[in-house]
């Protein structure tokens, strides 16, 4: 579980990073990102029921999400919103996980 500190909460975090966070998009998400004026890394991440109808899948998805961005934790001062889209609904752990890490270390090959 990431802290409460290095996640968005507020309705205005997710709208900031929305509005002047830079998109990179891959096969199973797409991020957002922007700079941070904290020291450290936040993540935010949406689900929604366009990817799956059920709530346990979009809450396996949220979870699998996560635990990849706790293990990845970039060191820029970031903070990052992460979409899913509808190929994550059927996406293995490892696909979530090579494609978020992919636009997480290298955001400058990720399309945008």
């Amino acid at each position: 579980m990431l802290r409460r500190s290095r996640r968005l909460h507020t309705r205005r975090d997710f709208q900031d990073v929305w509005r002047t966070g830079r998109v990179f998009r891959g096969r199973t998400v797409i991020v957002r990102q922007r700079q941070s004026k904290l020291p450290y890394p936040r993540f935010g991440f949406v689900v929604s029921s366009v990817v799956a109808k059920k709530a346990t899948t979009r809450n396996l998805i949220k979870r699998r999400l996560r635990a990849i961005a706790r293990a990845i934790q970039p060191a820029a001062p970031v903070d990052v919103v992460v979409y899913a889209t509808k190929p994550a609904a059927i996406a293995t752990y490892a696909e979530l996980e090579r494609d978020l890490r992919h636009i997480l270390t290298h955001p400058t090959h990720a399309s945008r």
